[in-house]
């Protein structure tokens, strides 16, 4: 409703290796995000054939995987708290932008124009929905060129998309009037038919599970 009553562009953005630029483990604890608990540590053994790529860096020219060990300073990808790191600080970073989470949908961020608080249609100046590390929103120009320039600060080249995009397998096309038509036509595209022909024809018959896999076969 908003996009359409204000005329605004709808927009999408993905964050590039978004799990990387989440909290370290120290955050979490210096920002008293966790209590009653010790910091994680998280130790790693490096890769087969990288000791030569690890030894090029600054003060490890030594390193020895035998002797040494290699501790994490943040949650990479596999790791189950590389999530939330991420959440936490794409969060912080959207109240930085003076937007707010809403309390009836803690990933829909809206930011409001008034400088006394009036918060209401009338001053709404963003709305942005986030999944991981997927953006999808709508702004007026300003706002749009504000937002770009500040989450590309924060972490890098983003990849932007507007009007006509694929959001979350979710195809967006915004109209001439700034409605938005949502499909998933080219999912069911890429459907295939199931075969019933190594399924039983008595009804009654058990459906075993080597059945099902030929039919999905």
């Amino acid at each position: 409703q908003a996009v359409v009553e204000e005329g605004w562009d709808l927009f999408s953005f993905d964050i590039s290796t978004a799990f990387l630029q989440g909290l370290t483990f120290q955050d979490m604890y210096k920002l008293g995000l966790i209590t009653g608990v010790q910091q994680r540590e998280v130790c790693l053994e490096i890769p087969k054939g990288s000791l030569a790529l690890i030894r090029q860096l600054p003060g490890m020219e030594d390193f020895d995987p035998e002797r040494h060990v290699l501790q994490m300073l943040k949650g990479g990808f596999g790791l189950k708290d590389a999530p939330r790191l991420w959440h936490l600080r794409i969060d912080e970073v959207m109240k930085q932008m003076g937007t707010f989470a809403l309390v009836s949908d803690p990933q829909l961020y809206a930011r409001w124009r008034s400088a006394r608080g009036e918060f209401s249609f009338d001053t709404l100046d963003l709305v942005c929905t986030k999944h991981v590390d997927d953006l999808k929103g709508a702004s007026s120009e300003a706002t749009f060129d504000d937002i770009c320039r500040r989450l590309s600060s924060e972490f890098g080249e983003l990849t932007i998309q507007k009007k006509t995009f694929e959001h979350l397998g979710i195809m967006h096309k915004q109209l001439d009037d700034f409605s938005v038509e949502c499909t998933q036509d080219h999912y069911v595209k890429q459907l295939r038919l199931i075969s019933l022909d190594s399924l039983p024809s008595d009804e009654d018959a058990e459906v075993t599970d080597n059945d099902l896999r030929s039919s999905n076969s």
